[in-house]
């Protein structure tokens, strides 16, 4: 159970890493700044700096709860308070996924600048649409490691991880999912199409 909270932490610190190249070495470009328009700009990067400041402060409360205790005494409140009261931000990015994709295929001066961007070595020779990917692709890992650690926990017998399964049980795999498809809807209100994707990673 330690093992599957303290990968949480970890999974996160690498994927805010991640998200830092797509904020700082693309959105700040100012070679490419200066090859969009603003309307094709926010396309493009749609709410990155929120989700970015969201997911900062996500794992600045998971890091706050590892310096409690060597052992940590659990996460799913901590995910729990956040996917109630910031993950939104993920949402209105992943609505914004489809207009991402068309303003990107039809912009060919704005490829040929991503192409000299993404062969820096930051990139570690990934595309630039790997690393627009990634918040929607964090979502569904949060869910699987919500799976993973209800399962555990629920099977455990060890007495002092049983002490939490009231909060566990308040961020179920299923909860988390129905926050999101809750926002989902009410995107539906506004725009009738969303990505597919999104939906099947909450099944």
């Amino acid at each position: 159970i330690q093992e599957s909270m303290f990968e949480v932490l970890t999974s996160e610190a690498s994927y805010l890493r991640s998200l830092r190249v797509l904020k700082d070495h693309f959105l700040g470009s100012r070679e490419l700044s200066e090859t969009l328009v603003i309307h094709d700009r926010k396309a493009i990067f749609s709410n990155l700096l929120q989700v970015y400041e969201v997911s900062e402060r996500f794992i600045g409360d998971l890091l706050k709860r590892v310096d409690e205790s060597v052992v940590i005494s659990d996460v799913c409140d901590i995910i729990y308070e956040h996917s109630e009261n910031h993950f939104s931000v993920f949402i209105d990015y992943v609505r914004n996924q489809q207009y991402q994709e068309k303003t990107y295929s039809r912009l060919i001066d704005f490829s040929l600048v991503m192409r000299r961007l993404e062969s820096s070595p930051l990139c570690k020779r990934l595309p630039f649409t790997s690393f627009m990917l990634l918040p929607f692709q964090r979502i569904t890992r949060i869910k699987i490691l919500l799976q993973v650690r209800y399962t555990r926990l629920m099977f455990s017998k060890n007495t002092c991880y049983s002490n939490f399964s009231s909060k566990c049980e308040m961020i179920r795999p299923s909860t988390f999912c129905r926050i999101f498809k809750n926002g989902l809807q009410r995107a539906v209100k506004k725009r009738k199409q969303l990505p597919r994707p999104w939906l099947q990673c909450l099944r």
